[in-house]
């Protein structure tokens, strides 16, 4: 195996500016790794936790203005509807006036 890598030219040495790195900063730089990846992943998780948070958040803000947009539109309906039946009334009774803005004479 030895002469394989040897006659490729191909060597695997773990050297940090030129200068073998030995088998227990091997392991030191192997945890480093682990812990750098767990750190990379944990921060990953958490924004998408305070994405999904947020999302809520919209979500609950939008149902807030629906509820407000309807209890409005709702409001709104019952004084229509009591204006309706104030005008309905007043035709019953003649009570009402009507204005002209403009007067025209059409010839027939």
């Amino acid at each position: 195996m030895q002469d394989v890598r040897e006659q490729s030219g191909i060597h695997f040495v773990f050297a940090i500016n030129e200068q073998r790195i030995k088998p227990k900063q091997k392991k030191v730089m192997k945890k480093f790794i682990a812990l750098v990846a767990l750190v990379l992943v944990s921060a990953s998780t958490m924004m998408y936790a305070q994405e999904s948070n947020a999302a809520a958040r919209r979500a609950e803000r939008k149902a807030q203005r629906d509820a407000e947009r309807a209890k409005l539109r709702a409001e709104e309906e019952v004084q229509d509807m009591a204006a309706y039946q104030q005008a309905v009334q007043a035709l019953k009774n003649k009570q009402f006036v009507l204005e002209g803005i403009k007067l025209s004479s059409a010839t027939v």
